[in-house]
């Protein structure tokens, strides 16, 4: 990385932390980020369902935005975005509700399949741990060069390393000392856990800045000015040297020196004419100031205050030179304007930025426009997506649970290999079990109708009911300029000469409540529009007027008949259309959207799923595995075949007895394990041996006091790495010893039926 780079990543990191950098004197960065933050964030973001008839979606988003604590995050995801230009939302179970992650381009790694699906996800992070304490803080903890452990050796660093594989099945995360590498397959060392993917999908949403031609890309705000902003920080950097060299008055005269200096007796030096210039010495400090008193800091020479026998042709003063031409601040300042308006900004410091107060809203349109864009990226394409994943999973929940509440068994899907069966066998009874599957959900879907139309719910039901559309939205909560009363008042106006031309009342709301949806403006119409309904009866009453009157005169071509006969003046469609005008305006409501298929997340099949739970390879990973074995053929990929995917080594992947022993048991939910270094430094380590609960010495993953020491240099290499070996005796797939802690989050269990599948 060149010098340049370094520089110019500095000025990002620096206002991305919003930490004072030594070197940084540009404020473009800094002053475009919290522009866009103030036009994109405003007074707050809203996230609201689009279908709500049950008012249950709301309280959800609610209570998840308040436990993640989103309104306090989102100005850091903001910035993140834009300096990076691609993150990942990531949520998973914790409690009864989802913990939202974000994590920055230099943290994950996203991989998709041919359909533009999200197929796997890798993710790297550090987090800190609490330095050990008490007897035993000395014991090393280093499981990666295979030093031997003993009192008063090895590492004990806080910084940890996590790298978690998200599939659509399973979770793999695996704890280090190191620094893991995205491109290595697999981790020697660490703890390793592999957890079932309860979601049946992968919970992450890759969100993206400055979209490119293709999909899946996005580009930093700053990038294609690095060096525009870089010459800029250079040009400000001379400015600011230029002001501190001759910033200072210089005393000129026309008497002798000694007659205007005296020496300091504080200090035995002597000011020069260099040192009084600013100059510095190797030995000596400048005795230069900007007070006319002095000369110097405390020390040197200093000016008398009075200075005798000044005769007329003397002269002492002091000059200012000009440290900054007007030339310069001019070109500087057009730099920075030029600078913001290619970025989609306004320099809020530039005489051009607007006089009038009309002008200001005016220009700063284009900043709204801007940060509009990048919101649309971040809110509607990032976050509202990953609240629909949850309402879906939620609402899986609830028919799942619902049936069983109700007693409605569902049927076990049947596994192919699990039974010794012919192809037509197994394909009848795969028919038989489609056909009991659409049973249960015909069932299900009833008890559901029968809870909306009474809203009881039995009990030991969870989740979210059932309501058509997931799509969640967002607006935002408060604009930067808020309408004074005069232009609400003026808008209210508007909104009434458009219904008196016959515009809709939820069109005409818009000038009322931009922010509002169709649906919650119709439920605002629920009154009785009395200005609207007399204006409507008044010219229902108006064209029955004018066909009475048309019965009275005759037709001038018909004298027999009236002229209301004549089929070109036929007023009865204009009272039909009063009539049905009217009663729209008295029967406003909201229209039930069905939920689209194709806004469903790929899920896993029921097989699929008690494969996974069961921690056998499913269908899914056979088919990576094969493309893998089709592109490659090494023998790694044969043995991540072989050992159903799973890692269950810290020197590789499990053979074959190994894979056995795994699909013998089962796998942990996911929601039985938080991600460590959520919330600050963990209070205990797990990677020491002696970790136990709260960090204790006691028996840990790797043993206690007098366990095997596998980790010894003699027996480096060994499967298992100081643990049980996984699916061997006396040993369960990561499962916790005693005393075990689990990696964060602990107590953070989801609440029976939340998170896992009930059983059937």
């Amino acid at each position: 990385m060149s010098l340049d780079q370094q520089r110019f990543q500095q000025i990002l990191e620096a206002a991305r932390s919003r930490t004072s950098s030594e070197g940084v004197d540009t404020l473009v960065v800094a002053s475009h980020l919290a522009q866009l933050r103030l036009f994109g964030i405003r007074q707050g973001i809203e996230f609201f369902a689009t279908q709500d008839t049950f008012a249950q979606r709301r309280e959800f988003l609610r209570r998840v935005v308040e436990y993640n604590e989103l309104p306090g995050r989102l100005e850091a995801i903001f910035d993140s975005l834009m300096i990076d230009g691609r993150g990942l939302l990531y949520f998973r179970p914790s409690k009864d509700l989802y913990r939202i992650h974000y994590f920055n381009q230099d943290q994950f790694r996203s991989y998709y399949d041919e359909e533009g699906a999200l197929e796997e996800v890798q993710i790297i992070y550090s987090f800190r741990v609490r330095p050990p304490r008490g007897f035993g803080s000395s014991l090393g903890s280093d499981q990666l060069d295979g030093a031997a452990r003993y009192m008063g050796g090895g590492s004990n660093s806080e910084l940890r390393w996590l790298r978690m594989r998200v599939f659509a099945d399973r979770i793999e995360q695996t704890i280090t000392n190191q620094k893991p590498d995205f491109s290595a397959e697999a981790v020697l060392g660490g703890q390793v856990s592999t957890l079932l993917n309860t979601l049946g999908f992968i919970p992450a949403v890759e969100v993206f800045n400055n979209r490119g031609l293709q999909a899946g890309s996005g580009h930093g705000e700053f990038d294609w000015l690095a060096s525009h902003i870089l010459q800029h920080d250079k040009m400000v950097k001379s400015i600011k040297s230029n002001l501190n060299f001759f910033g200072n008055p210089t005393l000129v005269s026309s008497r002798p020196k000694h007659d205007l200096l005296e020496p300091d007796g504080d200090s035995g030096g002597k000011a020069t004419i260099s040192s009084n210039s600013g100059f510095i010495g190797l030995n000596r400090a400048a005795t230069r100031s900007s007070d006319p008193a002095n000369s110097g800091f405390g020390g040197g020479m200093r000016v008398p205050r009075i200075i005798a026998n000044v005769e007329a042709a003397d002269r002492v003063g002091y000059i200012t030179p000009d440290s900054v031409g007007g030339d310069l601040t001019a070109y500087s300042q057009a730099y920075q304007e030029m600078i913001r308006a290619a970025l989609g900004g306004v320099d809020d410091l530039s005489i051009n930025s607007g006089a009038t107060a009309y002008e200001v809203r005016t220009l700063y349109g284009r900043v709204a426009a801007t940060a509009k864009k990048k919101c649309r990226d971040l809110f509607e394409y990032g976050f509202c997506r990953l609240f629909s994943l949850m309402v879906t999973h939620e609402e899986t929940l609830f028919r799942e649970s619902l049936g069983q509440a109700l007693g409605i068994q569902k049927p076990e899907p049947p596994l192919a290999e699990a039974m010794a069966l012919p192809p037509e066998e197994f394909q009848a009874l795969e028919q038989q079990y489609q056909a009991a599957t659409s049973a249960w959900r015909q069932q299900v879907g009833e008890a559901v109708a029968h809870i909306k139309e009474t809203g009881e719910v039995p009990p030991q039901v969870v989740g979210l009911i059932p309501d058509g559309s997931a799509s969640i939205s967002w607006r935002w909560m408060g604009e930067i300029f808020e309408d004074s009363p005069q232009e609400i008042l003026q808008n209210s106006i508007v909104c009434r000469n458009l219904q008196e031309l016959g515009v809709s009342s939820i069109e005409a709301l818009q000038f009322l409540f931009p922010q509002k949806t169709p649906e919650e403006r119709s439920a605002m119409l629920s009154g009785f529009p009395f200005r609207v309904v007399e204006s409507t009866a008044r010219q229902a009453g108006i064209f029955m007027d004018m066909l009475r009157g048309m019965f009275q005169v005759p037709h001038p071509q018909e004298p027999d008949l009236p002229l209301a006969a004549d089929p070109n003046l036929d007023l009865v469609p204009y009272i039909y259309k009063t009539l049905a005008f009217l009663r729209q305006e008295l029967s406003y409501s909201g229209k039930y959207q069905d939920v689209d298929p194709a806004s469903l997340p790929p899920t896993l099949s029921d097989a699929d799923r008690l494969r996974a739970s069961r921690g056998e390879p499913t269908e899914l990973e056979q088919q990576r595995a094969a493309r893998r074995r089709d592109a490659f053929g090494s023998y790694l990929t044969d043995a991540w075949a072989a050992g159903g995917g799973t890692y269950t080594g810290q020197l590789g992947f499990g053979a074959s007895s190994v894979a056995a022993g795994l699909q013998s048991a089962g796998r942990r939910p996911d929601s039985s394990a938080g991600l460590p270094g959520v919330g600050g430094t963990l209070n205990f380590d797990p990677q020491r041996p002696d970790a136990g609960a709260g960090g204790q010495l006691g028996p840990g993953p790797t043993g206690g006091i007098g366990a095997p020491d596998l980790l010894a240099a003699t027996n480096f290499g060994l499967v298992g790495g100081g643990r049980p070996v996984p699916g061997g005796p006396g040993g369960q797939p990561d499962a916790a010893a005693a005393g075990d802690q689990p990696a964060a989050g602990a107590g953070n269990g989801r609440a029976a039926g939340r998170g896992k599948r009930p059983a059937r």
